[in-house]
């Protein structure tokens, strides 16, 4: 759900030509599929190369989390302040993943952004530019 979610954002990314926005969700998808596979395929971690895995997946979430946070912030103009809302509090909660300490607060504070972000994704979709033009058989 992850990887559709921030596809997404990918899509308006290309629309609206903000390629931080795209490249910043491919970061985070990749990201995502990184840490499912390696947690899948290592299981039994040795308690030292899981710290250094979670703390990995932290800074790799924290720094795509600022440059996505950007992104939105860069949309502000098309698609007002839901986009700056979004991108603030995506960047402050990549901030606090950045710096591990304040991990807990980071993701307490991402549930408010990913329902921001959502409610973001439906005012984009509500947007005739946004819509397909649809295609008549004849």
């Amino acid at each position: 759900s992850t990887i559709l979610f921030y596809y997404g954002f990918i899509v308006i990314g290309n629309k609206i030509e903000n390629n931080l926005l795209v490249v910043a969700s491919f970061i985070i998808i990749l990201t995502t599929i990184f840490y499912y596979l390696y947690s899948w395929y290592t299981i039994d971690l040795v308690d030292i190369e899981e710290e250094v895995f979670g703390v990995s997946v932290l800074l790799l979430y924290g720094c795509s989390g600022i440059l996505f946070g950007i992104g939105l912030l860069r949309t502000k103009e098309l698609l007002g302040k839901l986009a700056s809302a979004a991108g603030i509090l995506e960047i402050v909660v990549g901030f606090f993943l950045v710096t591990v300490v304040l991990f807990f607060l980071g993701l307490i504070l991402s549930i408010p952004t990913i329902i921001v972000e959502i409610l973001l994704l439906l005012k984009v979709a509500q947007l005739d530019t946004f819509k397909k033009d649809k295609i008549e058989i004849a």
